[in-house]
Parts: structure tokens; sequence; C-alpha cells
């Protein structure tokens, strides 16, 4: 397995991912219609368990709006985004600048750190979806792991999208590497 994005790089571990999207997509009403060509499609952080999963959709909503969130001064507004990213990552999505067009600008001075990090979150289970080129796929998806979401906005661009979740997924991994500190040190 490719230890950045879980890219199954072997026979064996093609066969583990297969077999955990098809138990992911088990319920689904649509799951007569994958065949298991179709499964290989399925991202393997649709797999991951909840916590590391909201933490990736977290990043991925917090890299599409960098553009505005640079533009921020108040510090108490972010430090909710890095308690839950940690210091590394949130400083890599902000500090990268995305060739692809990226969430509409956003006035953060109009947001407190509860509604910022709800918007991160949703935004960016709308760009995790909108990354999944397999229409029917990618709706199965959102009714398994988020009942909640409306239909992806069919104005982000596929392309786009999968960049931005490329980008959060390294800044993910950064921080899986480095402990994150919020008071002090690093323990």
């Amino acid at each position: 397995m490719d230890t950045l994005t879980a890219h199954p790089s072997t026979a064996a571990a093609a066969r583990r991912h297969r077999a955990r999207a098809a138990g992911l997509l088990a319920d689904s009403p649509l799951r007569a219609q994958f065949s298991w060509i179709d499964l290989c499609a399925v991202p393997p952080w649709a797999t991951w368990e909840r916590d590391r999963l909201d933490r990736l959709a977290c990043a991925s909503g917090t890299h599409a709006h960098a553009a505005s969130l640079r533009h921020c001064i108040d510090g108490r507004i972010l430090l909710r985004l890095r308690e839950r990213l940690g210091d590394a990552a949130l400083t890599a999505l902000l500090d990268h600048e995305s060739a692809v067009g990226a969430a509409p600008l956003l006035q953060p001075m109009d947001l407190d750190a509860e509604s910022l990090e709800r918007l991160a979150d949703s935004t960016g289970r709308d760009w995790l979806l909108a990354s999944i080129a397999h229409g029917l796929l990618r709706d199965a998806l959102r009714e398994r792991l988020w009942t909640d979401a409306g239909p992806v906005l069919r104005a982000i661009n596929t392309e786009a999208a999968a960049q931005v979740v490329h980008i959060a997924l390294h800044a993910c991994a950064l921080d899986a590497q480095t402990p994150a500190r919020v008071n002090g040190p690093a323990a």
C-alpha cells in the first residue's frame, strides 16, 4: 500500500480494498449497479474510520477556502482548525497556492471559529465527493458516508477537486508525522 494515499499497490492490497469498498456499499440501493471494476474506483479514503475521514474533509475544505483564510488576521478564528488539523497540516494547506479554482471567497472576519469549522467540513465533503468521476459511485458514497449532505455541486470540476483532495491528503500525512502543538512545545 502507498502509505500516503493508501492506494493499493499490490494485487492482494487491491483485493482487500475492493472487499472494504463492497462492505461499505453493501446496503446501498445502487449496489447492484456496481461491478468489481467499479469498486476499484472507490477512493481509499472512503473506507477510512470516521475520525480520519472527517479530518480529511476538514482539511479539504480548509484548502478549498485557503485564498480567503490567508487574509484572516484573527488567530482565534483559525485556532480551532489548527487544533483539529495540527500546525504542520494547517500551514501546508494555507501556504499551498493551488493552480485550480477554489471555493468562492469568503470573509473570515464574518465567521466565528465554530462556523468556520462547520464550513470547512461541509465544503470538504463536497470536494471529496466531487473528486469521484463515476457519478453513480459518487451518489452511493454520499448516501453511505454523509446522509445529511445534499447533492454534489456540479460546478466543482472533478480534476480540481481531486487536486484539492491530494493536497489535503499530503497535509494530513505531514501532521501524522509531527505531533500537534496547541499550547507550547510538542510533547
